[in-house]
């Protein structure tokens, strides 16, 4: 083996030059995160932090360090003790073990996403699959039986369309974000390229499963009661037992990868504002998501309660007449639904890479972005509800009445807590801006 610093000789099987006590590999351990680096970056690629002051020895450059320097900065272990402190790579290796775990229920289980509706204690699962063939063929069965207004084939398929392109996407996404992981684990692990980067393509295989999922049962969310019985809609046993396994996982990558990084994040106070500000932001929009991903539409009855989604709303218009604006206004509340449930997603992924990799997103305009969206997404499903509750009167014996009261009050609770963040974001701006002046006005 040759020693790429110094071009000497070695014995095969040794980590570090006994020469020049760099590593015979030619890489560089950053200090902060464990990843390795070419001998002449100066910046990590992982976690983006400076690795170390090089000092040129006799005849300049960076080529060799003196073995001072080199014990110094930790690039040589003294007195045999590895470069990385042994917490932090037992960590590591605990990180790599969790993320895979989760990537693997992801991929798995977003094959078999379905939702189980119970009706008197009676259970059926609708799978993604039904979506590819069996609702096409009742929609056949029904054109069949006689002809249908625009409106009523709107309501049969809007939600064959959309249940098809979020099965679609549970497939298409776990098979890419499935491969890009398999692929990057094998050059990190088998090829020993430390440049490569395991963790993204996994975190995403994992949170495409849980979006796809969450959508899946936001088209059949449903909870009624009349005379004593119930029809509910939830996760069928095999999807929600991958959420959750998965999400444990997913959940104790994050705290490693923390963990690890804890240190630095305390180094600087406007870290710590920024987690703030992340954790409320990111917290805020899964709460109001979780919500309005339930039932979004709640009708009341003669003492009955009946909520529904959008999409089982609007199934439930096929039997009335002159309902065209509740069944538009329940597509377009549909969509920003799971406009929503998208930005969410897209939320917890950045909040992730933020808390383990020092890589922020735009997590606080995302979370605005999905105020605004629940605002108007309460807006389509008042008015649905609304204009099915004046046709209902007109053509119905019993008194309907809608609410949207819950939503609304979290929607309100949320701008609220969403307001306090941007105000303090603002100070924690002018502050550090105020420290930059004072700092540049001492300096002249």
């Amino acid at each position: 083996m040759i020693c790429k610093h110094c071009g000497k000789e070695l014995e095969d099987g040794g980590t570090y030059c006994c020469y020049c006590g760099n590593r015979a590999d030619g890489k560089v351990i950053c200090q902060s995160c464990g990843a390795s680096m070419t001998f002449d970056a100066l910046f990590c690629s992982a976690c983006g932090k400076p690795l170390q002051d090089k000092k040129p020895v006799s005849g300049g450059g960076y080529g060799e360090m003196a073995i001072t320097d080199a014990v110094e900065n930790g690039f040589v272990a003294p007195a045999g003790r590895n470069t990385v402190a042994g917490w932090k790579k037992i960590t590591e290796y605990v990180c790599c073990g969790l993320i895979a775990c989760a990537a693997l229920f992801g991929f798995i289980f977003s094959f078999i996403i379905g939702v189980q509706a119970e009706y008197a204690g009676v259970g059926t699962t609708v799978d993604i699959y039904h979506y590819f063939g069996g609702v096409y063929n009742q929609i056949s069965e029904a054109i069949g039986k006689g002809s249908l207004t625009d409106a009523v084939l709107t309501t049969y398929y809007f939600p064959a369309a959309a249940g098809t392109l979020i099965a679609a996407a549970s497939i298409i996404l776990s098979i890419v974000f499935g491969s890009l992981t398999i692929s990057a684990a094998v050059k990190k692990f088998a090829y020993k390229k430390e440049n490569v980067n395991f963790y993204k393509p996994a975190v995403l295989t994992y949170l495409s499963f849980a979006m796809c999922a969450t959508a899946f049962l936001a088209m059949h969310a449903m909870l009624a009661s009349s005379s004593g019985t119930t029809v509910s809609a939830e996760f069928s046993g095999a999807t929600l037992a991958g959420l959750v396994v998965g999400g444990i996982m997913f959940g104790g990558f994050t705290l490693c990868r923390i963990a690890v990084r804890f240190a630095d994040i305390l180094v600087k106070k406007e870290n710590c504002a920024a987690i703030i500000i992340s954790v409320v932001a990111t917290v805020l929009s899964v709460v109001v998501v979780a919500v309005l991903a339930m039932p979004s539409i709640n009708i009341f009855y003669n003492g009955n309660s009946a909520s529904a989604g959008y999409i089982e709303f609007m199934e439930l218009l096929r039997g009335w007449k002159n309902v065209n604006t509740a069944i538009a206004c329940s597509a377009v509340g549909f969509a920003l639904q799971i406009t929503m449930i998208a930005l969410t997603f897209k939320m917890l992924f950045s909040f992730t890479w933020y808390a383990t990799a020092g890589q922020s997103g735009a997590i606080l305009g995302a979370a605005i972005a999905n105020l605004v969206l629940s605002g108007a997404n309460i807006a389509m499903a008042y008015v649905s509800a609304n204009a099915f509750v004046d046709v209902a009167y007109e053509q119905s014996s019993y008194s309907y009445t809608c609410s949207c009261g819950a939503p609304v009050a979290l929607t309100v609770v949320s701008a609220v807590l969403l307001v306090a963040v941007i105000l303090f974001k603002i100070y924690r701006d002018k502050t550090a801006n105020n420290a930059i002046v004072e700092t540049e006005y001492i300096a002249e």
